[in-house]
């Protein structure tokens, strides 16, 4: 692209003396300026559908501008650094300090996801539960195995853990009762109760008691785990 540059200057000659050969304008004066003319208007740009080629450039609009003036490079980057920004404030403002993040997929650092904050792994193993009486945020507890201990009854009036009392006297109709099953009568007669708990007889005679214990419940491991899903779970901490 060119400017018209005047090559001859037609009013110096008006002031030239009459007779100087200067003063006269020849046609190839004439010539030369239209063609330069020429030159410079083929360079330019069509005002309707123009088409420019090298580098152009423009007046930088303000970030912001919205009216139909055209926007340079300058201007482009200026609108999508602002709008990135803003984004990434509000995305800040999704995931302040403090809040977990997760993920089903990917494992990466959310700090490479975003382009901020400090994060950590966290609850490994572990599922959240909302805050409450008797549970604090922070706090942990559970296990994901539950034991279900052995309950066997040894063959004694007491076992570990576990007690067993019968009272009263073996003469005449005092009867014979045992606190945790039926209440049996006295006398010389044979009486048999049993104990619907814990699956124990009681057998009493005139002459002596007879406690028989039957083991119940089985020894065994379980687990005690609600349905879940395993993520990727991120705490930020700054």
């Amino acid at each position: 692209m060119s400017n018209y540059t005047k090559t001859t200057d037609f009013a110096a000659k008006d002031s030239l003396l009459s007779g100087n050969a200067l003063k006269i304008i020849n046609g190839t004066e004439i010539n030369t300026e239209f063609n330069a003319i020429q030159t410079a208007i083929n360079s330019k740009a069509d005002y309707n559908n123009a088409f420019l080629t090298g580098t152009p450039t423009a007046t930088t609009a303000p970030t912001g501008t919205n009216t139909t003036q055209l926007a340079t490079t300058g201007y482009v980057i200026a609108a999508v650094a602002a709008e990135a920004l803003s984004g990434n404030a509000a995305l800040q403002g999704m995931y302040p300090v403090g809040s977990v993040y997760m993920n089903a997929t990917n494992s990466s650092n959310p700090n490479i996801l975003f382009g901020f904050g400090t994060w950590i792994a966290f609850g490994s193993g572990q599922v959240l539960l909302g805050q409450g009486t008797g549970y604090n945020a922070g706090s942990t507890g559970g296990t994901k195995d539950a034991v279900v201990p052995s309950h066997n009854h040894a063959n004694s009036l007491t076992d570990a853990g576990h007690f067993h009392k019968t009272s009263g006297t073996i003469n005449g109709s005092a009867g014979l009762s045992e606190t945790r099953g039926e209440a049996f009568g006295g006398g010389n007669a044979l009486q048999t109760a049993t104990d619907p708990d814990q699956g124990r007889s009681v057998i009493a005679t005139n002459a002596n008691i007879t406690i028989t214990n039957v083991a119940v419940g089985v020894d065994a491991t379980d687990k005690n785990l609600q349905p879940y899903i395993v993520v990727y779970m991120w705490k930020r901490t700054a």
